[in-house]
């Protein structure tokens, strides 16, 4: 392990960077711009909820894929990719002329996300040494919290000197089309066959028998369901509870997007703090508490206001900064290891966005009817998240896995 000393802060810092620009600023920067938007598209604003869904529908559809091939084809040529992909979907997002072609490069960017998210992983455990797992994985999905976090603060100051959404989609077209050449530039794929990070060895197998492989691994499994748990609680209440906040509590639209803000700047601190705190007492151990915790601060939100809103989203962002530890786990198992991460976790990622695309629809019209049992219901979702954790086998620190 001393040999990928060298090389593996300079991988973290290129995944963190990839995860604030691709992940989180341009994912999320369009929220900022609706209005102009659906004008420019000359659409109704209740058409724009179809065409955000583009982003986690492609997601859902692509990331088994994407994870085989981040397993047959390595990490540098799939990340890379997903880079490109990425760039040429923000570039015509810049382009279109309509909705159906903004819902084409939504659900292109989608794909790109898909292979984004369920290679990097796999690109840390190569680097990494076990007892640094969770902290570098942590700092990565920190990087999704700040791009998140900055898209609202920066992407009304950039795209006054863009020349608007537009001009903001080349911007990140082309920030993302330079983190492709420096990915390329500066990643190689270690020696097939590496060990896992407590010396297991599991071969990688190609296409659709690496994904069968993974889904017969009863663990990845639980992980799936953890994460479609998590995604189905997270999406659904944060999706409403702005809503809510304006239109049942009364606060003014200012206050409660400042208050919003909160969630994914905790997130980042929580993201930053849990999973290095993994690395020392077990991930499970951390995983638990934490989600919990996560959930108690949204049933909060949902009740409180002012000071003590503010600090319950805090709460949550910061509990559900250990959600990163689902995707360590899987590199831990020996029928995993790092050779088979990327179709582990693109089969987790489909299972989250699959439970992030069915919450919804069920949670809004319960949460609309009676706010306490919806809200409940996606607190319910943490928990279950939580308690799904403890069927899986324990890894890290002290463990045999």
């Amino acid at each position: 392990m001393d040999a990928k000393a060298p090389t593996r802060w300079w991988v973290l810092v290129n995944v963190v960077l990839v995860n604030v620009i691709v992940t989180g600023m341009a994912w999320n920067y369009l929220i900022m711009f609706v209005p102009d938007v659906v004008e420019d598209l000359g659409i109704a604003v209740s058409s724009w909820g179809a065409l955000w869904a583009g982003i986690p529908l492609g997601v859902l559809l692509f990331s088994l894929p994407a994870g085989a091939a981040g397993d047959r084809f390595g990490v540098r040529a799939a990340l890379g990719t997903g880079l490109l992909l990425a760039a040429a979907a923000l570039a015509a997002r810049m382009l279109v002329d309509g909705p159906v072609s903004m819902f084409l490069s939504m659900v292109g960017f989608g794909l790109a996300l898909a292979l984004v998210m369920a290679v990097f992983p796999k690109a840390i455990a190569q680097v990494f040494p076990a007892s640094e797992l969770g902290m570098a994985n942590g700092f990565a999905q920190a990087g999704v919290g700040i791009g998140l976090g900055s898209a609202t603060l920066l992407a009304p100051l950039l795209s006054d000197e863009l020349g608007g959404w537009r001009g903001l989609s080349g911007g990140l077209a082309v920030a993302s089309l330079a983190l492709a050449a420096l990915w390329f530039a500066s990643f190689r794929n270690p020696p097939p066959q590496a060990k896992g990070p407590e010396g297991s060895e599991a071969p990688a197998a190609a296409g659709h028998a690496s994904i069968r492989d993974v889904l017969r691994v009863a663990p990845v499994r639980w992980i799936a369901i953890s994460y479609a748990l998590y995604m189905g609680g997270y999406l659904g209440a944060v999706g409403y509870l702005p809503t809510y906040l304006t239109t049942s509590q009364g606060i003014a639209p200012e206050t409660a997007g400042a208050m919003m803000s909160l969630g994914p700047w905790s997130f980042t601190l929580g993201s930053m703090i849990l999973p290095a705190l993994s690395d020392r007492l077990g991930r499970r151990i951390v995983y638990l508490p934490g989600m919990i915790l996560g959930g108690l601060g949204l049933f909060a939100a949902s009740l409180t206001s002012g000071v003590p809103l503010g600090l319950s989203i805090a709460i949550l962002g910061f509990g559900t900064g250990v959600v990163g530890l689902l995707f360590v786990i899987p590199v831990e198992l020996p029928e995993v290891g790092p050779e088979r991460a990327a179709s582990a976790v693109g089969a987790i990622t489909a299972a989250g966005f699959l439970g992030g695309f069915i919450s919804p629809v069920i949670g809004m019209p319960i949460v609309e009817a009676n706010a306490g049992v919806g809200f409940g219901l996606w607190t319910l979702c943490f928990v279950a998240s939580a308690l799904v954790i403890s069927r899986v086998p324990r890894t890290g620190p002290g463990s045999n896995a």
